[in-house]
């Protein structure tokens, strides 16, 4: 028998605040391995920062925390010894990198939220303090006890892209699970726990309510479709007029997530204002996620559409034109979010 080099495969980089367990490889025609050392160094100055003996039978060495830094490269060698204390050669050295771990979520839902809609579109958040940067990602959804039902693709993350995956068909008043399985360009995976939410809603996307009907004889296809109302909720003093207005001035109209909307769907909304309070939200549109207020601003005369996600960050405050609308002026609102991108225009009709 006979002391062979050992061989390091390569090392994927991890967290140098956490433990971690080195393995190794040796021929099977050497002598057993009764324990083995291991030297670390920078690999920039080539300094010895750890030099340690571990005895046992395994082809493995832990590494405790705490020993490396995070986001220095070091080089590893190997070497291990027989019955009788005999050392083998050291292995070829390997490069590593030390990175801490990813931080990893899915930024647009929250544990036990209700989504109104039978489709949902999960965004996930990747940040690494030492630069490390997505590379890939998948997205699994489960039942409510934890089974998996579906998993997207791998999909393949570039800067310009934001990290989703639409998932469809979900049954009205059903308990379902999401995760997130991300990887880094230097190769660190990492998992989110698995958030649970419900589905409530009182009809299927719009587009879950189109019929297509072939009309073979006339060479064409009849395409038919339910409106679905949505009821909005009036907060404050308010009252009818004449069964056309709603006179809100001491009052908000909002709608809410279980109606079926959120700040994240897509929606086209006209509405008809008069006698706006300037400063005051005369529209909201809330859900769990944040809201998106309309309001006749003073600062520049302008009406605002603000949106806020609930993490307190102000991802819209877009305006059109200044106005100055008399009590007899009616503002024609046009409000369109389409893939979470908002758009306004208003102006004044007599």
């Amino acid at each position: 028998m006979s002391l062979l080099k050992p061989l390091i495969s390569q090392i994927v980089p991890f967290d140098a605040t956490k433990n971690y367990t080195l393995n190794f490889l040796i021929d099977s025609s050497s002598d057993q391995c009764f324990g083995n050392r291991i030297i670390i160094k920078n690999n920039s100055t080539n300094v010895t920062v750890y030099d340690n003996i571990a005895t046992s039978f395994l082809l493995q060495h832990l590494i405790p925390s705490g020993t490396l830094q995070n986001g220095t490269i070091y080089k590893i060698t190997v070497a291990y010894f027989n019955l009788s204390g005999t050392y083998s050669s050291f292995s070829d050295g390997t490069i590593f990198k030390c990175l801490a771990t990813p931080v990893v979520s899915i930024s647009n839902i929250t544990s036990q939220e209700v989504i109104a809609s039978n489709t949902f579109t999960p965004q996930g958040s990747f940040s690494q303090v030492n630069g490390d940067t997505l590379s890939t990602y998948e997205y699994y959804l489960y039942d409510g006890n934890g089974v998996l039902l579906q998993s997207s693709p791998t999909l393949f993350y570039l800067p310009s892209l934001v990290c989703e995956y639409q998932f469809t068909n979900f049954i009205n008043d059903e308990k379902y699970g999401l995760s997130l399985h991300t990887m880094s360009t230097n190769g660190i995976e990492v998992d989110t726990d698995i958030v649970y939410f419900t589905i409530s809603y009182i009809a299927p996307t719009f587009s879950g309510v189109l019929d297509l009907i072939n009309l073979p004889e006339k060479g064409a296809v009849e395409v038919q479709s339910d409106a679905i109302q949505i009821i909005g909720k009036v907060t404050g003093t308010f009252s009818y007029q004449n069964g056309e207005k709603i006179d809100l001035t001491e009052g908000v109209l909002s709608f809410n997530n279980t109606q079926g909307m959120t700040v994240f769907s897509n929606f086209t909304s006209k509405l008809f204002i008069e006698n706006i309070s300037i400063d005051k939200p005369c529209f909201i549109l809330s859900s769990p996620q944040g809201n998106i207020k309309l309001c006749w601003k003073s600062w520049n005369n302008c009406i605002n559409a603000t949106k806020t996600i609930t993490s307190g960050i102000n991802e819209y405050n877009i305006f059109h034109q200044e106005i100055n609308p008399t009590t007899n002026n009616t503002v024609v609102v046009f409000l369109k979010q389409t893939n979470n991108y908002l758009d306004l225009e208003y102006e004044i009709s007599n």
